[in-house]
């Protein structure tokens, strides 16, 4: 898929960006021609200026021809560039090509020096072909002939290791959201069965208790909680909807602690539609309830704050439970998979970190680039 994307983006050859670089070939041939008068001007003695004819050797028989022959040089660069896997090949090819058209070059220059401008008696005792050495070495015709082809081919294989770079960078993206997505997949089926138990399991507790009114409550809230989930299949959301998720699982979590969890969320209006990762909220909701507060005798409280600091979206996730001894904790499978989704969407533009200390609660923080577009591109 990747070749087929260089190929059909390298035929596509900008004819106005050769004619460019042609035209720059000729002011550099101009610029040539008026340093070299120059410094004979200034070293040489009784100098006697050539530059109209240096100009016009240099225009009429060595960048004209080059322009009418670098569709062909182009064609040849797209056929054979240069590539790691078979580099000496395109050599092989585009030496020979160079001095064949070289030397057709030299040759039709000294036909027409033999045939058509007036040389003195001596140069008439040559053979026609016989000029040739005099214009490809006497006049540096092979090197002018070899830096122009150079620079054209130089050109194309610039345009092709451009696309290939693009279709690279295509596709590591590409392989990229899959991770990801496959990621939050695997976040999904760790949550959702834990907590579908859970609240199955406090559900049966309400219904033996009679307390339908509960359970009803808590079962139109599983529902709908189940079908943002479903329906949110995209790698980001937006924070409004992140937010009311993380309401929908509290509301259930309320429902089964009662009075003994309080929860409060904080966050600015302007904040809302800011892009965040799917699911990323939640797994540390959880983390808070089940190793924090749900181990806690005392009434828990949790709070979500979200602010604007310097450029970023700060979460802050805070409780009042159990805690634990940062310095020895080990990531569970939710954090290290928010850890690896962070890193995948933001790089190093994110900071997520965990503050804990035993009987004193837990606090996790996160902060991801409000201008994260902006970066990705």
């Amino acid at each position: 898929m990747r070749k087929a994307i260089v190929t059909r983006n390298i035929t596509r050859v900008d004819t106005y960006q050769t004619l460019q670089l042609l035209l720059g070939i000729g002011l550099g041939m101009v610029i040539y021609v008026l340093l070299s008068d120059l410094a004979g001007r200034v070293t040489i003695h009784h100098f006697h200026s050539d530059f109209i004819q240096q100009l016009w050797f240099l225009f009429v028989k060595v960048w004209v021809p080059a322009a009418i022959v670098s569709p062909l040089v182009v064609i040849c660069g797209l056929r054979f560039p240069f590539v790691p896997q078979h580099w000496w090949r395109a050599l092989a090819f585009h030496v020979a090509i160079f001095f064949t058209l070289a030397l057709i070059h030299a040759l039709l220059l000294s036909y027409h020096y033999h045939y058509f401008a007036d040389m003195n008696a001596e140069m008439r005792n040559y053979k026609a072909w016989q000029h040739m050495g005099h214009f490809m070495f006497g006049d540096a015709l092979i090197l002018f002939d070899f830096i122009i082809y150079t620079l054209l081919i130089a050109k194309v294989n610039l345009r092709h290791f451009y696309f290939i770079a693009q279709a690279k960078d295509v596709e590591a993206n590409n392989l990229s959201n899959q991770l990801t997505r496959t990621r939050l997949h695997a976040l999904r089926m760790q949550i959702n069965p834990h907590f579908l138990f859970n609240t199955l399991n406090a559900i049966s507790v309400l219904v033996m208790k009679q307390s339908n009114a509960q359970a009803v409550e808590m079962i139109g809230r599983l529902s709908h909680l189940f079908r943002q989930s479903l329906d949110e299949n995209q790698l980001l959301t937006s924070l409004e909807k992140e937010l009311n998720t993380a309401i929908q699982y509290l509301e259930i979590e309320q429902v089964r602690f009662g009075a003994r969890l309080v929860y409060e969320v904080v966050c600015a209006q302007s904040l809302l539609k800011i892009q965040v990762p799917s699911m990323l909220l939640q797994p540390l909701l959880e983390n808070a309830i089940r190793h924090g507060l749900s181990k806690s005798e005392a009434n828990g409280e949790l709070h979500i704050t979200c602010t604007d600091v310097e450029n970023y979206l700060r979460i802050v996730i805070s409780d009042n439970g159990v805690g634990f001894d940062a310095s020895v904790s080990v990531d569970g499978i939710g954090i290290d998979n928010i850890r690896q989704r962070l890193n995948s969407h933001y790089g190093e533009h994110h900071k997520f970190y965990i503050q804990s200390q035993i009987n004193k609660g837990t606090q996790v923080t996160l902060e991801i680039p409000l201008m994260f577009e902006t970066l990705a591109q």
